[in-house]
Formats: structure tokens, sequence, C-alpha cells
């Protein structure tokens, strides 16, 4: 895998990993919080997989929310 297909991987890894324990409530509010949103950039990694041939070509926004709703950001 190339870099980018490597830091989607281990950060989607490790976000699952550090997210697991928190409440919903909380899991909520980071959802609902635009500078916390910022802080997870996977649209951008996406983005850079695609440009860079990495991945295949799909929507990077659409992508970007599978992650997000199978942590349950919008449960």
């Amino acid at each position: 895998m190339s870099l980018p297909g490597v830091v989607v991987a281990e950060y989607l890894a490790a976000v699952s990993e550090r997210l697991r324990p928190l409440s919903r409530e909380f899991m909520d509010d980071m959802a609902n919080f635009g500078p916390a949103a910022d802080v997870y950039r996977i649209r951008q990694l996406i983005a850079e997989g695609l440009e860079a041939g990495v991945f295949r070509p799909v929507h990077a926004a659409f992508a970007a929310e599978i992650p997000r709703l199978a942590l349950g950001a919008d449960d």
C-alpha cells in the first residue's frame, strides 16, 4: 500500500481504538463541534489518496462519511 493508503489505514485504526471507550454524548458533541471535526481530516487524506491513484475514484466526502457513521457519530 502506498503512503496515502497506509496513512488512511493507520488513521482509521487509531481513531477507532481511541474513540471506542467514549460515551455517545461525547461523540455527538465532537461530531457537531466544527474545530473538533476539522482535526479529523479523513476527507483530505482520502482526496490525497485519490489524487495519488492509491484509491479507486469515489466521492471523497462520501467515503469519509463511512467511518464516521461506522463509529456512530449520528446515532
